[in-house]
Formats: structure tokens, C-alpha cells, sequence
């Protein structure tokens, strides 16, 4: 005995829910309006749902190209501007800070920490 068509429809949207496969979920139920009334095949079906899914997912990548200007930052109201455009223009490395420290004040480095002297055997430092 098969499962009445809501039944599959409701696994379906939970599955593509599940999947986190939003594109495809909106399309489910058109598809399988198709695949009721014959105009379309199972295999049919299953292409489209995923072509929804593919486009929608290509559409959401950044372009391959885009300079700072161009990036938009509202979209994390945490970041701001003018703390990306001073990283940019890598005043950290002359002033010798490091940009990982969690605390408020920049993290000095000595020379030794930028550029360590290599080591030779057991731990030695080489001239």
C-alpha cells in the first residue's frame, strides 16, 4: 500500500528541511503538482528540485571580485568600516601589534617574537 500524496509531501518538506536545502523546499510543492497531473517524471522532478536548490546556492556566493569599497558590512552591524579600513592598510605590522589579542590594547611584540632565531640541535639557538 503506498502513503496518501500528503503524507509524502510532509516527509519531503521535513526531509528538505532536515537537508537545509531551502530552495528545493520551496519548490516541492510545484513539482509534485507536476509529477500528480503527468507532466512531469519522477526523474524530471528530482532535476528540478535540485536545479532550484543549485541556482539558489550559486546565487548566494560572493563574487569572485570585489574590493573593499564595494563590500557591504551591514549585513554583521558588529564589524565596523573604519576598523576593516585600518587593518587594511597594515599599519599593525610597522607598529609591531598583534590583531588576534582578545584584550582592548594591542598586544606588543618583540623583535625576537617576529623573527626567531632558528634553533639547531636540542632546542640551541644558531648565530
Amino acid at each position: 500500500m503506498t502513503a496518501p500524496a500528503g503524507d509524502r509531501r510532509e516527509r519531503l518538506r521535513a526531509m528538505l528541511a532536515d537537508l537545509k536545502m531551502p530552495g528545493a523546499l520551496e519548490a516541492i510543492d510545484d513539482v509534485l503538482v507536476q509529477v500528480g497531473s503527468g507532466a512531469v517524471t519522477a526523474g524530471e522532478a528530482i532535476e528540478r528540485v535540485l536545479g532550484v536548490q543549485i541556482a539558489l546556492r550559486n546565487n548566494r556566493r560572493l563574487p569572485a571580485i570585489k574590493t573593499l569599497a564595494q563590500f557591504d558590512l551591514t549585513f554583521q552591524p558588529t564589524v565596523k568600516r573604519e576598523q576593516v579600513e585600518r587593518l587594511h592598510e597594515l599599519g599593525f605590522l610597522d607598529r609591531a601589534e598583534a590583531t588576534w589579542s582578545k584584550s582592548a590594547a594591542p598586544t606588543r611584540l618583540r623583535p625576537a617574537q617576529l623573527h626567531p632565531r632558528p634553533t639547531g640541535l636540542h632546542g640551541a639557538q644558531t648565530r
